[in-house]
């Protein structure tokens, strides 16, 4: 008769996000994933595969719920540069579970893998298809009433956006002064009027 799992597969994905956010694919070992899921090694093995095949679930799990999040925050927004605003000090800030900024998974698996790991490409690049979307969304909708903005308009301002969104990624994770992530976040801000 074949053993139940002991362990919640949701739940343990969600650990193997954190832990390769905190410490990248290559740094994290396999006995950092056992010890840090809680689960035996030939469970790890017979649920998630090996260690890159964890990684790419791990991956896709974030980007889905990074989505998610970016796309119910700005669904609300009628205010653009609230919005904004708002997103940038979100994404900039330390999760609970951290001691400093880890920055953004994607970000820092394009940093990590590529062009040497083209395996991830895919996932990175949906990844910035579902951002972009959201964003070219975004800009439409709260474009002025008399000034609606053309799809290479939206489109534009959604590029602008998300490369400034990796970069504020990157440098929160040596800021030391939250201050300075804040003048920026304003900074930029302030571009849309």
């Amino acid at each position: 008769m074949p053993r139940t799992k002991q362990f919640c597969e949701v739940e343990t994905l969600e650990k193997a996000v954190e832990l390769f956010w905190n410490k990248g694919f290559h740094t994290t070992s396999m006995q950092d994933l056992v010890s840090y899921l809680g689960i035996s090694r030939a469970s790890l093995y017979a649920t998630y595969g090996d260690k890159s095949d964890l990684f790419k679930k791990a991956l896709s799990a974030y980007t889905k719920s990074n989505g998610d999040m970016l796309k119910n925050m700005l669904a609300a927004e009628t205010n653009r540069k609230e919005g904004l605003r708002k997103m940038l000090v979100l994404i900039s800030q330390v999760p609970p579970s951290f001691s400093s900024s880890p920055g953004c998974l994607v970000v820092n698996t394009a940093v990590e893998m590529l062009p040497n790991e083209p395996q991830y490409v895919d996932i990175i690049r949906d990844s910035k298809e579902v951002i972009l979307q959201i964003l070219r969304e975004f800009f439409s909708r709260t474009a002025p009433s008399d000034k609606p903005l053309s799809k290479e308009e939206s489109n534009r301002l959604a590029y602008f956006t998300y490369a400034f969104q990796n970069g504020l990624q990157v440098l929160a994770k040596s800021e030391k002064d939250p201050s300075r992530i804040t003048s920026m976040i304003d900074d930029f801000v302030d571009v849309f009027g």
